[in-house]
């Protein structure tokens, strides 16, 4: 028997993003060579592709492979603006994350709209040796020492999730 692990088979996207995808192809290899422009996000968002996921999910699943199919930089950068909006989407205060609700309320509509790109920066954080970067707590919030080797669309993005230890 096979067994599809990414769900049913998805509804098509709507005929009128069909030159938007085409044209995102067209740029990719442009993509590649100097980095995905923020026009591209921004057009994804005009066309509502951007933040919210679409509903139903196998939709959503649609439009994932559609923009690997039209340019994988973009896609991955797409994929990454996608966690920090389900971490604002469940964000709740507590001792650990005080300004929660406050960055929720700055920043979940303008992620879920698009207005605003995310990004994600990380440490390897199961390698060798001390954390980095490092988090160490203080009143009223963090300092974050270090240095990061990744941050997704570091250019262009408007709010960075970040994660250490």
């Amino acid at each position: 028997m096979a067994v599809d692990i990414v769900g049913p088979d998805a509804l098509a996207l709507a005929e009128r993003h069909e030159p938007l995808l085409g044209a995102l192809a067209t740029a990719a290899s442009e993509s590649d060579r100097v980095g995905v422009p923020r026009a591209s996000f921004d057009a994804l968002a005009a066309a509502g592709l951007l933040g919210k996921p679409l509903e139903p999910p196998s939709l959503q699943r649609e439009l994932a492979e559609r923009l690997f199919m039209a340019d994988g930089s973009l896609t991955f950068c797409w994929l990454q603006h996608q966690l920090p909006l389900r971490r604002l989407l469940c964000a709740t205060t507590t001792a650990e994350a005080p300004a929660a609700e406050a960055l929720r309320e700055r920043w979940l509509e303008p992620v879920a709209s698009g207005r605003a790109l995310a990004a994600v920066a990380f440490a390897q954080l199961r390698r060798p040796g001390a954390p980095n970067p490092a988090a160490t707590r203080l009143p009223g919030g963090w300092r974050l020492d270090g240095q990061l080797d990744w941050i997704t669309s570091w250019d262009i993005a408007d709010l960075v999730l970040l994660c250490v230890r």
